[in-house]
């Protein structure tokens, strides 16, 4: 899973820079896909906790 975002959070940020949108509009979606892997990646590790 954080391997993924590796991968898939510089495409987005690449993507954004070719917009026309401000500076904070795309720093706001990179916070929302940074805290969405973030969440991602805790909830494996629990799951994987919880059921071993």
């Amino acid at each position: 899973m954080s391997l993924h975002a590796v991968l898939v959070l510089p495409a987005i940020a690449w993507l954004l820079s070719r917009t026309s949108w401000s500076d904070a509009a795309k720093q706001r979606i990179i916070y929302v896909a940074v805290g969405g892997y973030t969440a991602a990646v805790l909830g494996a590790a629990v799951w994987a906790t919880l059921t071993r």
